[in-house]
């Protein structure tokens, strides 16, 4: 690769949740209306054009992370809803993998990095050290970031991705992101993180 898979990451995301363009080209409101969720309405500007190997890297490191994470929290949460939701992204995370694996078979792409980035990598050692009665709120945190971001990255990439089925999984998998992002909400709104002394 010519230039690291997360700094491109981390440019296109911050361009597309910190400055949206007013000026962008419409895109098809029925084609916008079956990837962005209601509820992200100003996501509808897409991200800056990512090729197909740096959205594949995004995409790997992203569930790598949620898996190691989620792994994490099933041995050091607290809460038991936490916990559940641990082992749902590990379960949904590791579909898309799996998901992803097959097209990059299919359509012989570049392989994925097996590791995490530094980024990700101190998120995870960030979780390792937190204190017990710190690591709820801490994993709920990053959970809602990582999230977030990743739902960018599939919204921008549905609409101006440059491969056919990398296209159609971003379009697929968005939906499934939201309802996580939203499962983290419901659980910070039901004070899932907080300390239970």
């Amino acid at each position: 690769m010519k230039a690291a898979p997360a700094l491109i990451l981390a440019t296109c995301l911050s361009l597309t949740a910190c400055k949206q363009n007013p000026t962008a080209p419409d895109t098809d409101a029925s084609t916008n209306a079956a990837i962005l969720p209601e509820a992200n309405v100003s996501l509808a500007i897409p991200n800056p054009a990512v090729t197909a190997p740096d959205f594949v890297n995004a995409v790997a490191i992203s569930d790598m992370f949620e898996i190691a994470a989620s792994t994490l929290a099933l041995e050091k949460a607290k809460n038991p809803a936490i916990k559940t939701f641990a082992e749902q992204m590990i379960k949904d995370h590791g579909a898309t993998t799996a998901e992803v694996k097959q097209i990059i078979a299919k359509d012989t792409l570049e392989q994925p990095p097996s590791k995490l980035d530094l980024d990700h990598d101190t998120m995870i050692a960030d979780l390792k050290a937190a204190e017990p009665e710190d690591f709820d709120a801490l994993y709920l945190d990053q959970q809602r970031k990582a999230h977030q971001s990743a739902l960018n990255l599939l919204q921008g990439y549905a609409v101006n991705g440059d491969n056919a089925d990398l296209k159609g999984f971003a379009s697929e998998t968005a939906p499934k992101v939201q309802h996580h992002l939203q499962m983290v909400n419901d659980l910070d709104e039901k004070g899932a993180d907080e300390p239970t002394g």
